[in-house]
């Protein structure tokens, strides 16, 4: 028996487990209690992924072998790998009455806490097992992991150096190890890493996806592209084609990153972030099949608290405060990150306040944000640019000259830029990005400054008690909608929104025929991105168009194939392509406003209004109609109109936006006038009166953090 037996092993060591096993039910049948046949039979279906008869095969011997340790550890495993943590603790509660000092013991019993999301127990259960044993290489692995997972860089990368120096053989190691080093973004250290994981596992698909990540960091796309590739050959994953996806989303090839995200639903439908990413993409490209299915499939999924979605796409799809407060709960992970601020407060001479942006260069944000840096009051206030995007365009440069301190931290890890934030005593954190791209919310959870404060770059809530303020005004938050809030509201007067009442509009006059459109028309328009059109709003427009035989539309070509879509619908609802036509992006920012000048009515869209459009729009004095609902984004093309005393351009319905649009188109100058006259006495063509209420906010704040109060502020007109 004992040389058959030996036989057997022989065949596992090789992976030849149904050879193994052949022989182990042999050996069974002349000794059904064989304790070493058992053990390695039990192993066999645990490798073959058999795990209830593995379970059921250790149960057995356990009947008879009640003390054998191995017998315990090995059932353990194999409870952890189904997922039966309850039953897999009760195993080494058993394990630790045979064998107290067992390390093995402790090291499951991390690793069940680690499953388990329970990093804390399983740090002090990996630490119990390290001091038994303080050379096992899984376990500091093991342990590595879990530091990594509560963001301890350091301690994580120390474990995972000393699981290497004691097998140097571990790729996974490895892995972990270029994992953490890209989470402080240390890109270098993180490619040696995995360079090294592929080359002691070539196989390795989680190394070559985790390597194409790096370049991606690095905006070596093509590299990218190759490692996930790679990866995909070796073993398809939900985590590489949402990589892939997001590369193709980045780079405009909307169709590609849409087959991508379909893709991962096919591995989980609940993924993080993919049913919402479906969504969105599809509305980019004015997909609108199961449109309305998709959005009752998408509410019940929040509901449920499935991190299927960014938020930042909701604000196109609901008009509900209560769906995008939920969504944002769960993508800034409030409950889990955010610890109470501990700040010795000092008092500077003047209030630091720090900017957090990808977006300090040609971008709407910044286009609006510079004439309100211009204007801050250097005696009171000391301003920090803490950029996370290099881009070497006029905005940036413009930018960099405005600010008293212009940071670059593009490559600098979440950590440090908190770590900077303090050693420069900010007082004020200003958040740019709320959860729009390249955003580093991360380092809000951390604690940039003790008071924290989003502003102008994302309309909404961010769902996290580690913002403390969300500057608005009473028209995109009424007082009434303060529950639908984490932070505190500080309400400006007339208008939240920032605009630049030195811009430059063109003195070219850019005429209807260089614009491809017709002379004696009236020209609707509406220039927002195609996301921001709804089958609901777009079936409007074409009512309007239909009732309105003199009068074009004239939307912005963001892409070719939502063009095509649009215009597809159009036909079915009785429009022909005759009627709608499409503007191609101008390279000159005054350019774009003073074509804007032909438009006679400019649309707004529902629920996610024009924002900095708007601002252009009635810059060129163009009236716009939009619809005022609950949420944030749907109020401050509203907001905007209100300061401008044409309340009679707020709708409060479709049909009533439809009525309003057709009523209007009638007696178009006499808006035009209104506009042209009011901007005079509005703060929104007033920037030096907006930036004087703005820092009496701020000085609000701070004074609230001198007094350990945190309440609404309200700034008087």
């Amino acid at each position: 028996m004992e040389k058959l037996y030996d036989k057997a092993f022989d065949f596992f060591k090789k992976q030849e487990f149904d050879k193994a096993k052949e022989i182990c039910q042999k050996i069974l049948k002349e000794n059904s209690k064989d304790l070493n046949t058992l053990l390695l039979i039990g192993t066999i279906a645990f490798k073959k992924k058999k795990y209830l008869k593995s379970i059921e095969i250790f149960d057995y011997a356990i009947r008879y072998y009640p003390k054998i340790t191995d017998l315990y550890l090995n059932k353990t495993l194999a409870l952890i790998s189904i997922g039966k943590y309850s039953e897999a603790l009760e195993s080494c509660e058993k394990l630790k009455m045979l064998d107290k000092n067992n390390p093995k013991t402790f090291n499951f019993k991390g690793l069940i806490f680690l499953k388990q999301n329970k990093n804390y127990e399983a740090i002090d259960n990996f630490k119990k097992s390290l001091e038994i044993d303080n050379q096992n290489s899984e376990v500091y692995n093991n342990l590595g992991i879990a530091y990594k997972r509560i963001k301890k860089y350091e301690e994580s990368i120390d474990c995972l150096k000393k699981s290497i120096n004691f097998n140097s053989n571990n790729p996974e190691a490895y892995i972990n190890l270029g994992s953490t080093y890209k989470n402080i973004r240390k890109f270098d250290e993180a490619i040696i890493n995995y360079n090294k994981a592929i080359e002691l596992n070539p196989n390795s698909f989680e190394a070559y996806n985790n390597r194409g990540l790096i370049y991606k960091d690095l905006n070596k796309m093509d590299n990218a592209l190759k490692d996930y590739e790679h990866s995909l050959k070796i073993k398809p994953t939900a985590d590489v084609f949402n990589n892939i996806a997001n590369i193709y989303k980045n780079q405009t090839k909307l169709e590609k990153a849409l087959d991508n995200y379909k893709k991962i639903l096919t591995f989980d439908e609940d993924y993080d972030a993919a049913f919402g990413n479906v969504i969105h993409t599809s509305n980019k490209l004015c997909i609108w099949n199961n449109y309305n299915e998709n959005l009752i499939k998408l509410k019940k999924k929040i509901k449920n608290k499935k991190k299927v979605t960014s938020t930042l796409p909701l604000l196109s799809l609901f008009d509900s405060n209560d769906i995008i407060k939920q969504n944002a709960m769960l993508e800034s992970d409030n409950d889990k990150n955010f610890k109470e601020k501990k700040y010795k407060t000092s008092i500077n001479k003047k209030i630091k306040i720090g900017y957090y942006s990808a977006d300090f260069r040609n971008h709407p944000v910044s286009f609006q944000l510079s004439r309100l840096i211009e204007l801050h009051n250097k005696e009171k206030f000391e301003t920090f640019a803490f950029s996370f995007f290099r881009k070497e365009d006029y905005m940036q440069k413009k930018l960099n000259k405005l600010f008293n301190h212009f940071i670059d931290v593009e490559t600098v890890s979440d950590q440090n830029i908190v770590n900077l934030s303090k050693k420069y005593e900010i007082d004020i954190a200003i958040d740019l990005m709320g959860f729009t791209q390249r955003n580093r919310f991360n380092i809000f959870n951390i604690g940039c400054a003790p008071v924290q404060i989003s502003y102008l770059g994302y309309a909404g809530t961010l769902g996290s008690n580690s913002i403390d303020y969300i500057i608005a005004d009473n028209i995109v938050i009424p007082e009434s909608n303060q529950k639908d809030y984490l932070e505190k509201i500080i309400y400006l007067p007339h208008t939240f929104m920032i605009n630049d009442d030195t811009k430059k509009i063109s003195k070219k006059k850019i005429s209807k025929k260089e614009c491809n459109i017709p002379e004696k028309k009236i020209i609707f328009a509406s220039f927002n991105k195609f996301y921001k059109i709804t089958p609901k709003i777009f079936n409007i427009w074409m009512q309007i168009l239909h009732e309105m035989p003199d009068s074009i539309l004239w939307l912005s070509n963001d892409n070719s194939t939502g063009r095509k879509n649009l215009i597809s619908e159009a036909k079915k609802l009785g429009i022909n392509d005759n009627r709608i036509f499409f503007a191609n992006k101008l390279p000159e920012y005054a350019d774009y406003i003073a074509r804007l000048r032909n438009v006679d009515l400019f649309l707004d869209t529902y629920p996610y209004s024009s924002h900095v459009v708007a601002c252009d729009v009635v810059s060129a004095n163009v009236p716009i109609v939009t619809i005022s609902g609950e949420s944030f984004s749907s109020n401050v093309c509203a907001s905007i109109l209100s300061d401008l005393k044409l309340n009679d351009l707020i709708t409060r319905s479709l049909e009533e936006y439809k009525d309003k649009i057709i009523k209007i188109s009638k007696n178009i100058q006499f808006y035009k006038d209104q506009l042209i006259k009011n901007k005079k006495n509005s703060v929104l063509f007033n920037s030096k009166l907006y930036v004087a209420n703005f820092e009496k906010s701020l000085e609000y704040a701070h004074k609230n953090l001198l007094e350990n109060k945190r309440e609404n502020i309200y700034i008087k007109k």
